[in-house]
């Protein structure tokens, strides 16, 4: 198939059921393939060991917080992927996937609520080096320093001599309240001065 394929506004699944909803193994066409503001009424849409031969869109999800999994895991990529204008509240999952163009992750955002039960999954810090290696990429600093900081928290929850959450939560506070102004002082110190107007 060379054209496109859309599934805007689509539903999946029933509102009222809760349900996970696989996708894995499919092998698109060459033509373009958009999810822009479908609704996956899902705990875990999993799309992976797929190929996508054309463009990718999955921007602005409808209810994309109610997720507790979105996985994009070990499928290609041989053109664009855009995930943008979304609000996750989970990790997305795109470690091993092969991304051969640019990964749009504008305004894609981890929820602040994350993780809801207070426990990180022992997978989170794989899942959110990849987001911040494609936000690098990208040279969307503020985006990465972001993952970074996520990234952090949950490889603290899972140390073994922090287990616990009272113990990480104080070096949340701690890391929270420093390391951006850290890193952004950094960043800025490290960019070359503009020459002096003459």
């Amino acid at each position: 198939m060379d054209r496109l394929v859309s599934f805007g506004k689509a539903t999946f699944g029933k509102n009222e059921d809760k349900c996970r909803l696989s996708f894995n193994k499919s092998i698109f066409g060459e033509g373009d393939v958009s999810f822009k503001n479908v609704k996956f009424y899902a705990d875990e849409v999993s799309f992976e060991y797929c190929e996508f031969k054309g463009h990718v869109l999955f921007q602005s999800l409808t209810d994309q917080k109610t997720l507790s999994k979105f996985s994009l895991r070990h499928s290609s990529f041989d053109k664009s992927l855009d995930i943008s204008d979304n609000t996750f509240n989970c990790i997305p999952d795109l470690t091993n996937t092969k991304l051969t163009n640019q990964v749009s992750l504008d305004r894609m955002e981890i929820s602040d609520n994350y993780p809801p039960k207070g426990d990180f999954d022992k997978s989170d810090g794989e899942r959110l080096c990849r987001l911040k290696e494609l936000a690098e990429a990208n040279k969307n600093h503020q985006q990465a320093l972001d993952f970074h900081v996520i990234e952090m928290r949950a490889k603290r929850y899972n140390t073994k001599l922090i287990k616990g959450k009272t113990p990480h939560m104080w070096l949340d506070i701690l890391f929270d309240s420093g390391s951006r102004y850290f890193c952004e002082s950094l960043f800025w110190a490290s960019q070359p001065k503009q020459a002096a107007k003459t």
